[in-house]
């Protein structure tokens, strides 16, 4: 469980990274090229080493092709197309603080669908890196908090919320019948054909030919670190773990966001380091639950 639990704080950082890298290509690229470039090469990468590692199972396509379906229009297309739509009509604050109900979502759905035991030290977490988010995102303002109206933008990012929360639920039921890898790659694949059509209608591949190096720099990272390594590690720690524990390290993208801005020049204060130690040790604090219990739960 430790090297789960040290793949999903990579997995974490990785996405942290997509944030930025996410952010500058979108100034050059449309949201849906940039989510179908992404997804395209990611996917690609997928199944080549799917093919070398496994194989491409083409039984196991037809037979799961229903699960995995659903994995990759919730997880990629639905996420991507609730998150980007709802950014544009609404501000930062309010996203980051929709967002950051991912790991409650998923906690909700863990227990009502999947029936896993959620105990007092795995709630406590919750709340603990939960407050430290919402310290670091309102900048210890309470203003910030009091007043904010939400708009339209705000509930589709609630649907990106539940996306994921559902991308995770289905990742434990499918891969008890598919390796991680296998749910990986054609989940990817199946979700980018939805985000090209839609790609295709806003007729947005025409971009391609006129991006810069450095937005294609910024597709490759998102593609080979945030999608093959981030999706693929994210899939075995929701097999090894369960959807509820895994979720807990979202709250750690965050705070590794604001590491990397650190390190890129942009300032940061007081709260943003107390905000860090809160999550921190609400990760450590619901990691901890019944680890014999979790082995038990480890499906083979």
């Amino acid at each position: 469980m430790n090297r789960t639990y040290g793949l999903l704080v990579v997995v974490a950082l990785f996405w942290a990274g997509a944030f930025h890298t996410g952010r500058d290509a979108v100034q050059m690229a449309s949201p849906f090229l940039t989510a179908t470039v992404r997804f395209g090469l990611a996917g690609i990468l997928l199944l080549l080493i799917l093919a070398i590692r496994e194989k491409l199972d083409w039984h196991t396509l037809r037979k799961h092709w229903l699960g995995l379906a659903l994995l990759g229009m919730t997880g990629i297309f639905a996420y991507n197309a609730f998150f980007f739509v709802g950014l544009q009509s609404t501000s930062a604050v309010n996203g980051a603080l929709v967002i950051a109900m991912n790991p409650v979502v998923t906690l909700l759905f863990s227990t009502v669908i999947l029936r896993e035991t959620i105990g007092w030290k795995q709630i406590a977490g919750f709340l603990l890196s939960a407050g430290g988010v919402l310290l670091v995102i309102s900048n210890g303002s309470w203003d910030v908090i009091r007043h904010i109206e939400f708009q339209t933008g705000d509930i589709l990012l609630l649907g990106a919320v539940v996306s994921w929360a559902s991308y995770s639920i289905l990742g434990k039921r499918v891969m008890q019948h598919v390796s991680p890898l296998t749910a990986t790659a054609w989940s990817t694949v199946l979700g980018t054909i939805a985000l090209a059509v839609v790609t295709m209608a806003q007729n947005g591949f025409g971009q391609m030919m006129t991006v810069s190096a450095r937005v294609w720099a910024d597709w490759m990272y998102m593609a080979v670190f945030a999608t093959v390594l981030g999706f693929l590690w994210w899939n075995q720690g929701v097999q090894q773990a369960g959807a509820a524990r895994a979720s807990i390290f979202i709250n750690l993208v965050p705070i590794f966001t604001l590491l990397i801005a650190v390190v890129i020049g942009q300032p940061v204060s007081w709260v943003h380091g107390a905000g860090a130690m809160m999550v921190i040790g609400g990760v450590l604090l619901a990691t901890q639950v019944s680890l014999v219990k979790t082995r038990a739960r480890t499906i083979p």
